[in-house]
């Protein structure tokens, strides 16, 4: 996520840069995401205070589309399945083949 923490970096630079921040801004930067983020949970325990915010993003999420505001509830994870797919034994046109699906 790099590159997404980056774009909201040069996006504050940019408003800071052409005119001000109306808003403080507050960085959280956690490094831990790939080992399932094991200090993560204590740290904002201890350091409420600290981080008490009125908005937060998480650039590590997609948008819908421009005209669509997202709120981002959940992100990558785990998934496990198995697929088995089945078919001919050789090619076949679609235009001349009918299957009944037994």
């Amino acid at each position: 996520m790099k590159g997404q923490a980056l774009i909201t970096l040069k996006a504050a630079e940019a408003l800071i840069q052409t005119g001000g921040m109306p808003i403080n801004i507050k960085w959280l930067f956690e490094g831990e995401e790939e080992v399932g983020s094991p200090n993560l949970a204590a740290f904002i325990a201890s350091h409420t205070e600290m981080l008490a915010c009125d908005f937060a993003v998480n650039p590590d999420s997609g948008m819908i589309g421009e005209e669509f505001p997202t709120i981002t509830y959940g992100l990558r994870g785990l998934a496990y399945f198995e697929l088995r797919v089945f078919g001919p034994a050789h090619d076949l046109h679609s235009g001349m083949f009918w299957w009944c699906g037994t």
